[in-house]
């Protein structure tokens, strides 16, 4: 339940349920979970319920994300999986699947749920869209074995990606255009080393 204590919102413990002790306790109406976790859970006597199996309230519906990532041999265990609970919960359910890269998104997702493909209906976005943005990402990935520097590709690559970027323009063109670059790594120290280093390349300070 929501509190409220002085004048701000509470969340109380029976909100937002965290543990699998109390999962197993107080099945939640909402589940965030991963298909390996369901493929464990469905053979564990003491969290099987929490996912619909041999429990009094089933599951309505099921949110898969990023759907084109199940390709492969992961896409056929995931779509086996999906086959194999639903066969065990003994009720249909309504999937509802998220990408914006799929061709044929009707027939790939009907093939991993196993749904009629007449019973699968694709929504994409219409011709009355807004641009508002977009981005381009690229992501580096150390070499020891081409002995070129990392930091220094890095820096050579952002100073590019400044200079390719189309000026914006009223109504905007329709090419690589933009007016920021962000750089992120995953360690502190090579992130400063980057920014000064960049700068110093640019003949900038850090004023």
């Amino acid at each position: 339940m929501l509190g409220q204590e002085r004048g701000r919102l509470v969340i109380q413990e029976d909100e937002v349920i965290l543990t699998r002790d109390r999962m197993a306790k107080t099945p939640p109406d909402l589940v965030f979970t991963s298909t390996e976790m369901l493929n464990r859970s469905m053979g564990d006597s003491r969290y099987g319920h929490v996912f619909g199996i041999a429990a009094a309230k089933k599951p309505q519906i099921v949110l898969l994300d990023e759907v084109h990532t199940y390709t492969g041999i992961h896409g056929a265990q995931v779509a086996y999986l999906l086959r194999r609970w639903q066969k065990i919960i003994n009720k249909k359910v309504q999937f509802t699947g998220l990408s914006a890269t799929l061709e044929s998104a009707a027939e790939f997702f009907s093939q991993l749920t196993g749904l009629n493909p007449g019973s699968v209906e694709e929504i994409s976005p219409g011709e009355d869209q807004i641009a508002e943005g977009m981005e381009y990402q690229l992501v580096f990935r150390g070499d020891p074995v081409s002995g070129t520097s990392l930091l220094s590709t890095s820096i050579q690559t952002a100073m590019l990606l400044r200079r390719v970027l189309d000026p914006s323009e009223d109504p905007p063109s329709k090419g690589f255009y933009g007016s920021r670059v962000f750089a992120f790594t995953d360690d502190l120290d090579v992130t400063n080393r980057l920014f000064h280093n960049l700068l110093d390349a640019e003949g900038r300070d850090t004023n």
